[in-house]
């Protein structure tokens, strides 16, 4: 594989691998941060529906107490003067301070007067009768004679709820013996929720959970089951009984998370988009100050090898790495054309005493047969001469 696409593919994988670390680390730290926030936030929601409600209601505790701690009311458990009921138990007093029923009990914990109101609609007064008799029920003398101090809070009659409040009775000096307790109560409409809904800027509901076989919890944080992009706060309330039998619940858009996971996704997005502008440029920088003078090299080399000439020279500018090894390669060629000069002219001399060798070894053959035909015609001269010898009859040792 060339070394370019080796680089190619290594800042690829690299920049792969930044983004997907990038990502794990968003979604480990940065998006479980998103969601405790997010968390944090539909709590404090709960909190501030939970205040909104008892502030709603808080006129109703005011003038119970109000009530509670006067003379006329302390004596009127013991006397029920007919005065007090025309002065202060009329309509008007209904109207005007938003309280749907009022009960005064003794100090045995028991009713000795109680009155609804009669000026709301009939559909809204049968709801009221039917609350006000199933409190009644409710209140037995243990609960009522255990009023020492001011209570208040929703209490759930299948699917109406009503808010209470009660205060023990004292004189106007606001303490002493009580002579019972007072109670007044509201009927909690769609209008009180939505005032609550307005003032707080809070999607909310209270439910009856005291036949519930769904077991709820304290302060919980779940997904919306039909819309993923909402997330539900809830909680028990303490009713005025002391019981958990209210179920709290806040609905709010998953803006926070939302918005993380879309921070989240511009920022691997920049991310890609940064890494992509690095691989082009390192690419373009690769090419222009790695791969093309390395190329230049090459073909240079490859021209030197092709011709086999080593007086040429490899080229390149500044002072870069690449300059300092066609310094090398120069020497090397330089090298190699002294040792090949040196060898051409071994290679000439040994020729020469070669050519020479040859022309000796041929005249050492003609003078060799030059002795052989010598000895050749002395042995057959001295034959001869033995022949001759023979035929005159001379001795031989003589004619030696």
């Amino acid at each position: 594989m060339p070394i370019s696409k080796k680089v190619i593919l290594l800042i690829i994988v690299l920049n792969i691998l930044t983004v997907l670390g990038l990502y794990a680390i968003l979604e480990i730290f940065i998006t479980d941060r998103f969601a405790a926030i997010e968390k944090n936030e539909i709590l404090q929601d709960l909190s501030r529906a939970d205040s909104s409600i008892s502030e709603r209601f808080k006129p109703i505790v005011v003038l119970n107490k109000d009530w509670a701690n006067w003379d006329d009311s302390f004596n009127f458990v013991s006397d029920l003067n007919q005065d007090f009921i025309n002065t202060n138990l009329v309509n008007e007093t209904f109207t005007n301070s938003g309280i749907d029923m009022i009960l005064f009990y003794d100090k045995d914990g028991q009713l000795v007067f109680s009155k609804i109101s009669s000026i709301l609609s009939k559909e809204e007064t049968a709801k009221l009768a039917e609350a006000f008799l199933w409190l009644v029920s409710s209140l037995n003398k243990d609960i009522v004679t255990s009023v020492d101090i001011p209570k208040s809070g929703l209490v759930a009659n299948n699917n109406e709820f009503l808010y209470i409040s009660a205060h023990p009775i004292y004189p106007s000096v606001g303490s002493g013996e009580k002579n019972g307790a007072l109670l007044m109560g509201h009927l909690v409409n769609s209008e009180d929720l939505l005032s609550i809904k307005e003032s707080t800027k809070l999607e909310f509901s209270i439910k009856n959970i005291s036949d519930s076989r769904t077991s709820y919890g304290t302060n919980e944080v779940i997904l919306d089951p039909e819309q993923s992009k909402q997330i539900v706060g809830r909680t028990k309330i303490t009713d005025f009984f002391g019981s958990e039998s209210i179920l709290l619940k806040v609905t709010s858009p998953r803006d926070i998370y939302i918005q993380g996971r879309t921070a989240i996704r511009y920022v691997l997005l920049t991310t890609v988009l940064i890494s992509f502008v690095i691989l082009v440029s390192a690419l373009i920088f690769i090419e222009l100050v790695l791969i093309k003078p390395l190329d230049k090299i090459v073909n240079e080399v490859a021209l030197i090898k092709d011709n086999k000439d080593f007086t040429l020279r490899v080229h390149a500018e500044g002072q870069s790495e690449f300059r300092a090894l066609s310094e090398n390669i120069n020497q090397l060629l330089d090298t190699l054309r002294e040792s090949t000069g040196r060898l051409r002219r071994t290679n000439e001399s040994l020729t020469q005493q070669s050519q020479e060798l040859v022309q000796k070894s041929q005249e050492l053959e003609k003078m060799n047969q030059f002795m052989v035909g010598r000895e050749v015609r002395m042995a057959q001269l001295k034959q001869q001469i033995k022949e001759l010898q023979q035929r005159l009859g001379e001795p031989e040792n003589n004619n030696a």
